[in-house]
This record gives structure tokens, C-alpha cells and sequence, in this order.
């Protein structure tokens, strides 16, 4: 849960067309019911991508050019509970990725 208070949370949405920022995800398991996700978008300070399993696990920025790969990685799973709320934070692990890009731009905001 130390890990999560310092992460930047993205929101869920179905469309993220018009420079909305989020993340979408097709098959995308909740902790207890892990499915494999089979596409993965994200759009923030980073970039706009998209992962596609079906695509030898690349993601593509809107140019469909490869800036990474990722292989699915359903093994971290968490259930957090933070002051004020009392409602636990829960979610698992959907993708392990490697590419030249750092999430510094996000997490410094």
C-alpha cells in the first residue's frame, strides 16, 4: 500500500478519443476474477498508446509506430484502505512493459 499513496491514479473510460486522459482496457480482471486483458489504452502527459495483445504485445502511439512491449502480468494485487476514506482502493496488475519511456512526467505532476 506504501507503493500506491505515490502512484498517479488514471481514470477508467471508455473512450478516450479528443484528448481525454484515462485508461481503457479490454478483458482487464479485478483481484479475485483475473482475466487476461487483450487491449490496453492510456493517454496522459506521456503520450497516447495502445497495447494489443494480439500484436505480439507491442504498443503503438497514434502513428502505429512500436514504442514497447509488454507481456501480461496479473500478479500484484492490492486492497488498500487510506484516511479519510473508508472504502478499500482494490486492483491487480494487468501488464509488465519495457520501453525507452520513464513515468517521470506523470508522477511529477
Amino acid at each position: 500500500c506504501s507503493d500506491l499513496e505515490h502512484t498517479i491514479s488514471q481514470i477508467s473510460s471508455e473512450d478516450l478519443s479528443g484528448g481525454r486522459e484515462g485508461v481503457r482496457c479490454e478483458g482487464c480482471g479485478i483481484p479475485g476474477l483475473e482475466k487476461e486483458p487483450t487491449v490496453l489504452e492510456w493517454n496522459n502527459e506521456m503520450g497516447h498508446f495502445t497495447w494489443y495483445k494480439e500484436r505480439d504485445g507491442n504498443f503503438v502511439d497514434l502513428d502505429g509506430e512500436v514504442k514497447g512491449n509488454c507481456v501480461v502480468d496479473l500478479s500484484d494485487d492490492f486492497s488498500c484502505t487510506f484516511f479519510p476514506n473508508p472504502s478499500p482502493m482494490t486492483g491487480v496488475s494487468q501488464l509488465r512493459c519495457r520501453s525507452n519511456f520513464n513515468a517521470d512526467v506523470v508522477n511529477n505532476r
